[in-house]
């Protein structure tokens, strides 16, 4: 289970996929820190923020004294080296709940890398739109969509998911998206992508395949009046993983046996009837 529209994506992306008794002791932990936090910032802020800058730091992104002074722009340095150094959810708690929500949810984090990409264009004008989902579908498909208004006033737009080949068939959101406004020069890298991470839309669908092969998903942007911004159509190949094919095989074997629970009463009856 997981929003539709993310406002903290990588919160939102790896409690999906955590343990929820992990989830709720990592929560707390993090909440243990809500006196030692700077005017302005809560929790919530404070955890979404740890995940992004360690992505970022893992991805290599930032140096070891960026990721520390990005942290310390939310909380005094003395609370940073309690948060990372913890012995059970310090940093190695944190990077295998990245590393299990990258390989769970590949789309997201490529998507996160090709925004950071489009950022470093000097070229940043209209709306940028992306799309991702798995190429490779078993069980079902993490669809992700980006929106990034770079223009210079808020946006009404749709976005529309259409697809003949997973349930569901077609969802439409509508999306308030606000302007983000263009980096000052030698503004720090982490402060620019967590500015954009702020002001995106960040739509996560799952699609449930309908039949196994080849899929195809239509992505379309529009705006409030219905016109096309911008459109993406993408293809997975679906195939049915180990644990649904033994589902269905112990569902048809459950179903034959009931159904020759209901017969075989009637089988001897049936038998003397045609004088067998």
């Amino acid at each position: 289970m997981h929003p539709a529209l993310l406002n903290r994506p990588f919160t939102d992306v790896i409690r999906a996929h955590v343990d929820p008794v992990l989830a709720v002791r990592f929560s707390k932990y993090v909440a243990s820190f809500n006196s030692d936090l700077k005017k302005g910032v809560n929790i919530s802020d404070l955890q979404e923020y740890l995940l992004l800058i360690l992505d970022m730091y893992r991805s290599g992104l930032i140096e070891e004294d960026e990721f520390h002074l990005a942290l310390s722009e939310l909380v005094d340095s003395r609370t940073v080296d309690q948060i990372i150094n913890h012995e059970e959810l310090g940093e190695e708690t944190l990077d295998r709940l990245l590393m299990h929500a990258r390989d769970r949810c590949a789309p997201f984090f490529r998507l996160n890398d090709r925004m950071r990409m489009h950022l470093g264009s000097p070229t940043n004008r209209g709306i940028w739109f992306d799309v991702d989902m798995e190429n490779l579908t078993l069980g079902q498909a993490n669809l992700f969509a980006y929106v990034l208004n770079h223009t210079d006033e808020a946006q009404d737009l749709i976005l529309r998911v259409q697809t003949p080949d997973f349930r569901p068939n077609e969802c439409v959101y509508r999306l308030r998206s606000e302007p983000q406004m263009q980096s000052q020069k030698g503004e720090p890298d982490f402060r620019k992508i967590s500015s954009s991470m702020a002001k995106s839309r960040i739509v996560w669908q799952t699609l449930i395949p309908s039949s196994m092969g080849d899929a195809t998903v239509t992505v379309r942007l529009e705006d409030s009046s219905g016109n096309l911004i911008s459109g993406k159509v993408l293809t997975s190949q679906v195939r049915s993983d180990l644990f649904t094919r033994l589902r269905m095989t112990t569902g048809a074997v459950f179903m034959f046996g009931a159904a020759l629970a209901v017969i075989s009463p009637i089988l001897p009856f049936a038998a003397r009837l045609f004088g067998l």
